[in-house]
């Protein structure tokens, strides 16, 4: 998760199998898709109001 919201750009899959020294791509795909639709639904969630500086 770290990796995914580490940077502006973010982590692509292929990027995050290779930091993490893993051999299978489907598995580590999985898990970001799975991580990235649950950032979705919280954003959709929350929402900013008032006075944001």
């Amino acid at each position: 998760m770290f990796l995914l919201t580490a940077t502006k750009k973010g982590f692509s899959t292929k990027e995050i199998q290779n930091q993490l020294g893993l051999k299978g791509y489907e598995p580590v795909w999985a898990m970001v898709h799975k991580l990235r639709k649950a950032m979705g639904n919280s954003d959709s969630r929350y929402s900013l109001e008032g006075m944001i500086d």
